[in-house]
């Protein structure tokens, strides 16, 4: 056998016998609220329906993924979104924290189907 397939094999059959260990756990959010804002955080399977509109008479549909993350230290709370459908390919990224001298929450967002950020 060739030797470059004989070590693809035998790498193939490590990688497959040692998997990578998961990441570890992400820590839990530290922002003012209930214990239950910690269960949002992680990946999911999103669907959504969308209303006619103007620009989208018939309305429509699309799926994706949101992933809802800790910021540095707990402090914040990071999304990020994708989705297809209806009105194409759509990601953003958001950020959430507590301001206190406000008593809220504030908010960041960007996503690709705004041209201004």
């Amino acid at each position: 056998m060739n030797s470059t397939i004989s070590l693809f094999l035998a790498s193939l059959l490590l990688w497959t016998a040692f998997p990578c260990p998961a990441p570890s756990q992400s820590p839990k959010l530290r922002l003012p609220g209930p214990e239950v804002q910690n269960l949002m955080l992680g990946t999911w399977h999103i669907k959504t329906e969308y209303a006619p509109t103007k620009d989208l008479p018939k309305g429509g549909t699309g799926e994706g993924t949101e992933t809802w993350r800790a910021g540095p230290g707990g402090y914040s709370v990071i999304e990020e979104f994708q989705e297809t459908g209806a009105l194409g390919e759509i990601s953003g990224l958001g950020t959430a924290w507590w301001d206190a001298g406000a008593q809220g929450q504030r908010f960041v967002w960007c996503d690709s189907s705004n041209s201004k950020g």
